[in-house]
């Protein structure tokens, strides 16, 4: 069985809509840093997924409260960075790429619908395309 049909086996239930689209506001694009697109990663990131942690959490009789869930968003956020090769506090261009990717695989691994992940992949690249 493949990670996507078992991460919807966990989410039967699951409805499309319950996948937010965030769209990054033009004001951030702004006077960007590595840092600056780090934290839009993180925004990104918290807003697709948040429902899928949230589900997790209940499965296992845990807390859903925003600042729980913000918690298990960074730190899946903090093991991209690992997994890039690259320093979650001293982010670079290159690994904030790899990092973006390797988000998309995992989203994709917990049933997120593809044109979700592509709508926010593509945010991000605004970002990145502008350092």
């Amino acid at each position: 069985m493949s990670p996507a049909s078992n991460a919807k086996d966990h989410f039967p239930h699951r409805k499309p809509e319950a996948y937010r689209r965030w769209t990054c506001p033009p004001e951030d694009l702004r006077d960007l840093t590595p840092e600056k697109v780090k934290q839009l990663i993180l925004t990104c990131f918290f807003e697709a997924q948040q429902e899928t942690f949230l589900q997790a959490k209940r499965r296992i009789g845990s807390q859903g409260d925003k600042a729980s869930l913000k918690s298990s968003l960074e730190a899946a956020v903090r093991l991209a960075f690992q997994e890039a090769g690259g320093d979650y506090n001293h982010p670079d261009k290159a690994t904030l790429q790899r990092v973006v990717e390797i988000l998309g695989r995992k989203a994709t691994a917990w049933g997120t619908p593809k044109d979700i992940i592509a709508h926010h992949a593509n945010q991000i690249r605004q970002a990145l395309n502008r350092l």
